[in-house]
This record gives C-alpha cells, sequence and structure tokens, in this order.
C-alpha cells in the first residue's frame, strides 16, 4: 500500500512548480556531480551551448567523395581572390575546391503514374510517394601528385614570387603549390627534403622539423628553396625525445621585434628563442626552456589570436600561460580544464593515435577538438570561445580539418569530404541525434526527499520536432523513454501549405510547450532529453539547418517531509 509523501488532511494542493535551466555553461567532467553549476551539464551530445540557451547544432553535407580509404589531410591555397581546397587519400592529392554533388529530379508518384513534380499550386490528387532521381557528379580532380604517406603538415607563405601551399610529410619531397600547379621546385639543398615533417613560418623564414631527429632546418628570408641551414637543438633537449613541431609566437599580437621562435619536442619540452637572424648571435637568443604534456601528434599547435594553443597530454593549455606558470598551474588554467577528466581518459585511450587536432572555427565562434576514438573513428570536444562552455559532437567521423573562406571542412576515415555547419543530418546519416543531462538540481527544499510528477521542455525552434524527455534522480541516469507528441511550429508547413494561398509567418523561433508525466523520487534531479531529426525528403541540402533551442526544463513536483 502506498503512503502519502507527508500528510494532507485538508486536501490542500501540495505540489510546487520548479525550473532546471538550459546547460549554457556547457558540458562538465571536472567537477563532482553533486557539485556541479545547476546550468552546465553530465552529457551534452549535439548541442551547442549559447550564452542564452543550449542550440541543436547544424549537420554537415557531402563536398567530395568516392576516396578510396580515410581522408587524413586537407590543406588550403591561399591567393589574393581565391582558395583552393586540397584532400590527400588513397595514395593521392586531390582537388575539391569544387563541390561534388547529385543532380537530381523531384518526381510526384501518383495512383498508375509517374509525372515530374511541378504543379506545386495543386493540392490535388496526392501522390502515393515522392522520389529522387539522381545523377552524381564527381567534381574532385586528381592533381597527379602521389601521396606515400598521407599526413601532411602544410603552411602558407607569400614573397614577391606569389603565393605558396607548402607541404611535407616526411615521407617523400616537399610539394610546392603556386595556385595552378604542384611542384618539388624550387629544390631544397643541405638536407633531403623527404626527410622533414613539419613546417613553420618565423620572422619571413621558412623552417622545417626533421623526422625523428633534434634538428631544425631553415631557408633564407623570403625563401621557398635553396639552401637550408642545420639549427640542431639537441644539446637543449634534456629530457630526450625528438623534435615534433615548431611556431612563432608574438606578445602583442602582431610582427614586430618581440616575436619568439618555439619549438616542441616529443617530451612536452618548449624551447623558446627571440630574434630574427639564427645564424647572427647578436640578434638571436635562447628565452629559456619549459615543461609542458606530451604533445598528441604534429598538429599540436594552433594559433588562438595571439595565443598559440598546445594539445598535449595535459590538456589544450595555452602557450602564453605555459611560459609564466609552472606546469600543475597551467593545467589547472587549460582552456579544456572544464572537461579535464574526459579529456584525460581519452588521452590514456587513444593519445597514441594519429587524428587529434585542434582547430579554431571563428564564424561558428567554435574550437574544435577533434579526439579519435579508435584507428578509424572520432568524435569532437567543442568550445563556444565567447563563453568558454564544452559540448561534444558525434556524427562527424573526422581524421582532419580544415578552413576555406571562414568554412569548416573535415575529411573523414571513410573517404569523404564533408562540409560543416550545414544541414540537418551528417555526412553518410539520414539523421541526427541530440542528448542532453543536466546537471543534478536538489529543488527546493533542498534537504527534503520530492517525487517528480512532471516535465516540461521549453522549446524554441522552427521545425517540428518530438523529443523524448525524462528525469534522472539521485546521479543516476536514465535514458528518456517517454516521447512527446510532435510538437509543430504555428502557420504553414513546407510540402503541405499550397503555394500563392498560404502566408508564410515570420522567421522567428517560436517557442513550444508541452508537459509530459515522469516519476522520480529522490533528493536530485537532472532533466534528459533525446532528439532526432531528418532533413526534408532525405535531402541534406535542401535546407541550411534546423533552428531548434532548449531554454529550460520546467518541473512539477511534490516535496516530502524531513526524513
Amino acid at each position: 500500500m502506498r503512503t502519502a509523501l507527508r500528510a494532507n488532511p485538508t486536501r490542500q494542493r501540495v505540489s510546487v512548480a520548479g525550473t532546471i535551466p538550459a546547460p549554457v555553461k556547457g558540458w562538465m567532467a571536472l567537477d563532482s556531480l553533486a557539485k556541479m553549476p545547476e546550468d552546465s551539464a553530465v552529457k551534452l551530445v549535439n548541442w551547442f551551448p549559447t550564452p542564452t540557451d543550449v542550440a541543436l547544432r547544424r549537420g554537415s553535407q557531402m563536398w567530395a567523395q568516392n576516396i578510396t580509404g580515410p581522408v587524413t589531410t586537407l590543406m588550403v591555397w591561399k591567393g589574393p581572390t581565391r582558395q583552393k581546397l586540397f584532400a590527400v587519400g588513397s595514395g593521392k592529392i586531390w582537388d575539391v575546391t569544387t563541390q561534388s554533388f547529385e543532380q537530381e529530379t523531384l518526381w510526384d508518384v501518383f495512383p498508375g503514374a509517374l509525372a515530374p513534380a511541378t504543379d506545386w499550386d495543386t493540392p490535388t490528387p496526392e501522390p502515393v510517394e515522392t522520389l529522387w532521381d539522381d545523377a552524381e557528379i564527381d567534381n574532385k580532380v586528381d592533381t597527379g601528385v602521389v601521396s606515400l604517406d598521407g599526413w601532411w603538415q602544410w603552411i602558407n607563405f607569400s614573397n614577391s614570387g606569389g603565393n605558396w601551399l607548402i607541404a611535407v610529410n616526411g615521407a617523400q619531397q616537399r610539394q610546392v603549390y603556386d595556385g595552378s600547379t604542384w611542384s618539388t621546385a624550387p629544390a631544397i639543398t643541405g638536407v633531403d627534403s623527404a626527410k622533414l615533417i613539419n613546417i613553420f613560418e618565423h620572422k619571413r623564414r621558412i623552417w622545417f622539423i626533421e623526422k625523428d631527429s633534434t634538428r631544425a632546418w631553415y631557408l633564407d628570408t623570403d625563401a621557398i628553396g635553396g639552401a637550408a641551414t642545420q639549427f640542431d637543438l639537441g644539446p637543449l633537449m634534456s629530457a630526450g625525445g625528438y623534435l615534433v613541431a615548431g611556431g612563432s609566437w608574438t606578445i602583442d599580437g602582431g610582427f614586430g621585434p618581440d616575436d619568439y621562435a618555439f619549438f616542441l619536442t616529443s617530451e612536452g619540452q618548449l624551447i623558446v628563442y627571440l630574434g630574427t637572424n639564427p645564424s647572427d648571435a647578436n640578434s638571436w637568443g635562447i628565452k629559456g626552456t619549459f615543461q609542458v604534456g606530451r604533445p598528441l601528434g604534429r598538429r599540436c599547435l594552433t594559433k588562438v589570436g595571439a595565443d598559440i594553443a598546445i594539445t598535449c597530454e595535459d590538456g589544450v593549455i595555452s602557450l602564453a600561460k605555459s611560459l609564466t606558470l609552472d606546469r600543475s598551474s597551467a593545467q589547472q588554467a587549460a582552456i579544456t580544464k572544464n572537461i579535464q577528466d574526459a579529456f584525460n581518459n581519452a588521452v590514456r585511450a587513444t593519445g597514441a593515435l594519429r587524428g587529434w587536432q585542434m582547430m579554431s572555427y571563428p564564424v561558428g565562434t567554435m574550437a574544435i577538438v577533434n579526439v579519435p576514438t579508435s584507428s578509424a573513428s572520432a568524435v569532437q570536444y567543442v568550445m563556444n570561445t565567447i563563453t568558454g562552455a564544452w559540448c561534444q559532437f558525434q556524427g562527424m567521423n573526422a581524421a582532419c580539418w580544415a578552413l576555406m573562406d571562414g568554412k569548416a571542412y573535415f575529411g573523414t576515415w571513410d573517404g569523404q569530404v564533408g562540409l560543416s555547419d550545414s544541414g540537418v543530418s551528417d555526412v553518410g546519416a539520414i539523421s541526427l541525434s541530440a542528448d542532453i543531462v543536466t546537471a543534478f538540481n536538489y529543488l527546493k527544499p533542498q534537504a527534503q526527499q520530492k517525487q517528480m510528477k512532471m516535465l516540461r521542455p521549453v522549446i524554441q525552434g522552427d521545425t517540428t520536432v518530438a523529443p523524448a524527455v525524462d528525469v534522472s534522480t539521485d546521479f543516476s541516469i536514465r535514458t528518456p523513454q517517454g516521447v512527446l507528441s510532435p510538437i509543430i511550429p504555428n502557420g504553414p508547413r513546407w510540402d503541405f501549405a499550397i503555394w500563392d494561398q498560404a502566408v508564410w509567418t515570420e522567421e522567428v523561433p517560436q517557442v513550444r510547450l508541452e508537459w509530459t508525466t515522469v516519476f522520480g523520487l529522490g533528493y536530485t534531479f537532472a532533466a534528459t532529453m533525446n532528439l532526432t531529426v531528418t532533413p526534408p525528403l532525405g535531402r541534406n541540402d535542401l535546407i541550411e539547418g534546423v533552428d531548434v533551442r532548449v531554454v529550460s526544463f520546467d518541473t512539477i513536483y511534490e516535496p516530502g517531509a524531513l526524513m
């Protein structure tokens, strides 16, 4: 026999209302579950935290396909008025600047007939189904360059001779692209350029890192070829190991006399120099050596404003802070601090694999960290660069990333190139699924047991959604089971409304509210929600994305007596 949570002889209303805020502080994997901020999340997959709500991320569109094997490098040549995108896969370098697509015709199937769907103003007769008759157009171009190792490091460099994309992979002669042609000219002398595996620019000089060695090499000022001069850092590498990467860093964010050159070793030693000419002791000198975590691969450095982000075993850390703080303090100030436990777990599991890479995506206000989950799969840890809030993206099985014309592209482990932040579903998928588990909220009164009765997600959006919602109690996460009836926007619906008659609503996301019955008995409560969206007619290229945002979760619960 069930008894009431507390005596209520007068039959007075005892249920109270409360609110669990949207997790705008993002995914937390740092604090204990009992002490997490109430506006954070235990799990935030394919939702992006903004300052005011959490937004369903956009999907990704196929950009190039049918590249045998993984696409492990994307490179971008940047000219004065145009840019070009190259993908490395199946032992070749491909020009994928122009999107490949499917040229399709929409057909409505009527009883006993097949006719083009052109009479949009006539709602009858109703078609039995709608079909696409497609013809694939493949716009990728084989450049003729063979790739002996698919993992290239590259830079853009400009001089009086033009604009150059220069790439090395430690397995063949370095490659140069001038806007029209790939070449190994002009040749580099003094070192076999097939041994060069990383590259950076400092003070108008191109520097190279020799594979599995303590040696760096540099060219003359403004040169892209010619004599290379050796610069051996072995005597300063007290922790052993080999050089992994290098870069140029400035205190003021510009180009001036206070720019530093730095070198990063496989053991996490940072060796920093100040100066312009390494062959002149009067204009070149060491500033010091510093210790950070061991770098995760050779794509471990990312320029973020005036700073450099280092992706290493300690997390994603700031170069500037690494030079002023000891290693433990730098860890506490890591960019990934809020998800440090999850990051550490990923490093332990797959830190030795290729595919780690961080990329800044300014248009999306995102910092994207590609995290391999196996030798052929990956997820992304993504930070809002305005708020510092984190989330996780799943579904874009990326091996590498690059920006072209401000847009974010990725190469997949199964031979495709995708354009991210566009569409509804992901490359190779028919839908996009997203999950929220908010922080556990004690509600009021905090010390009393409570029975959760009803839950209402407050959703803004411009598309029909049918989320599955539930409530988890006392730090035990429950998978949502109950699915709300479809929440449909007000006004005419695409593919249903009649052209020239329907009045379209303003393009403003509408608030949708619907209560659902839940049951949870405990002291703390977390809202859990799963949402799946599918592009119209199964065509991901018909729509740029959908706008679905979670503002909060309203609750109705009954407090019990003090125990």
